[in-house]
């Protein structure tokens, strides 16, 4: 089955107290990274995605930057067909050279990151009695039919969905149906989420409301769950990485069952 993209917008909604009061600094993290790097020239930019190149094009691309500096860093991103790239502080020949490239049509550079991302739904967790007590899921669920679904029978019985986003919490509404976990930011080998809305995003996906007595249950909530953490604590990120969790996903989809990808994110 082919991965579905699937970015949903249901701003309006706050973790209730259950999934809030999962949600817990993990201690793994970074410092805020700054502003967007599109205010900056490409002079002055050390990190890149380059694509427009075909195969060959792309190794003779990875032989030409190593030649030139070996502690340049390349590495592929199969998914569109390009790389990133890595300058190292003291090669001053590498970038005037493709940005003539680029020029002539032959490659397209990126700066990658790291960005500030737009998030749906974005809010600062808070402790679970700082929460306003309110029922939004529940709201949403009656508007969207998914009382009627789950009524039927429809649950997410044998689907998958993979939430690319800030990491997963493991909150016992969802816990027991994470079947991986993938960290590009810090490498943590288990699920986490230092910010909150990946969480956010999976209790509206698959939540079991089974922490409040199912006042809160999510779209599917017998789906399994994939967390692929893409986004740092401040919602910052590189466009790679995500482009690599979406290929991490891709790669995976038959060992995990992965039928829906979400990522909530933008710029």
């Amino acid at each position: 089955m082919e991965i579905r993209a699937s970015i949903h917008s249901l701003s309006a909604y706050q973790s209730g107290p259950a999934l809030a009061a999962g949600v817990k600094d993990s201690g793994v993290g970074s410092e805020p990274l700054g502003s967007s790097v599109d205010s900056c020239s490409l002079g002055e930019e050390r990190n890149f995605i380059v694509s427009g190149l075909d195969a060959k094009g792309l190794q003779a691309f990875k032989s030409y930057v190593l030649a030139n500096n070996e502690r340049n860093q390349v590495e592929e991103l199969p998914l569109i067909g390009g790389c990133t790239l890595a300058l190292d502080a003291q090669d001053e020949v590498t970038l005037p050279k493709l940005e003539a490239a680029q020029e002539k049509g032959l490659l397209q550079l990126t700066p990658d990151g790291p960005r500030a991302m737009s998030i749906s739904g974005a809010h600062q967790v808070q402790a679970a009695s700082d929460v306003p007590q309110m029922e939004p899921l529940k709201d949403h669920n009656q508007l969207l039919g998914v009382e009627t679904l789950h009524a039927q029978g429809h649950t997410g019985a044998g689907t998958c969905i993979c939430i690319l986003d800030t990491g997963i919490a493991p909150h016992p509404d969802l816990k027991d149906r994470i079947v991986a976990f993938k960290d590009f930011v810090n490498g943590a080998p288990l699920p986490y989420d230092d910010n909150g809305h990946g969480t956010h995003c999976a209790g509206i996906a698959a939540g079991d409301g089974r922490s409040s007595g199912g006042r809160y249950v999510g779209i599917a909530p017998e789906a399994n769950i994939v967390g692929v953490k893409v986004l740092d604590r401040y919602n910052t990120g590189y466009d790679s990485n995500i482009i690599k969790g979406i290929q991490w996903a891709v790669d995976n989809k038959d060992r995990y069952g992965i039928d829906v990808l979400n990522l909530s994110l933008g710029h």
